[in-house]
């Protein structure tokens, strides 16, 4: 099977991983979110176009809200978006919610691992490819942006040379670290 698929899992893992622990610095957390959903990002558009008729399993509800809660450390909680920018002139913009965007991810991206682990790898590719395209992909895109624009307004308050968090180094499709 693709190596696309288990470089995703990687990075699914480390999202989900980092969304369960317990939070760092507010700061901080700016910065590995964005880090987090940037290479998300990156990998699911190398993921096949592919087809598995395996149902991935549901996250709860109260999960979903313990995941919001745990975002609520972020240094900022909603921001202008739009619902489709290839509309112009441009649409209202709605309100949104980075700790909303971030659990939904996080609820898109458990679902496929729990397919991808019981080895159901192509129902997993199909499961993250068709929400990065409907769901979870227009969640991150529009976090990155607002995170990044909180970054460049409040480059003071960030730490000039910080370590590279634990949930971002390199891992295996299991998550655990690798040797860099």
């Amino acid at each position: 099977m693709s190596t696309s698929i288990h470089d995703f899992a990687v990075y699914a893992r480390q999202f989900v991983f980092w969304a369960e622990s317990e939070p760092g610095e507010s700061v901080e957390e700016v910065r590995v979110a964005l880090c987090h959903l940037t290479s998300l990002c990156r990998s699911a558009l190398f993921l096949p176009d592919t087809y598995g008729d395996e149902e991935a399993e549901e996250v709860s509800l109260e999960s979903r809200k313990q995941i919001f809660r745990r975002f609520g450390i972020l240094p900022f909680s909603y921001y202008a978006n739009c619902f489709d920018p290839l509309v112009v002139p441009g649409e209202e913009p709605v309100v949104a919610n980075v700790a909303d965007d971030l659990s939904d991810i996080w609820g898109d991206l458990k679902s496929g691992l729990s397919l991808y682990d019981a080895g159901h790898l192509s129902a997993a590719a199909w499961e993250w490819r068709q929400m990065f395209l409907s769901h979870w992909g227009h969640h991150a895109s529009g976090a990155i942006y607002a995170l990044h624009c909180w970054l460049a307004a409040n480059q003071d308050k960030m730490p000039s040379n910080p370590p590279v968090h634990p949930t971002l180094r390199a891992a295996d499709a299991h998550g655990r670290a690798t040797k860099e």
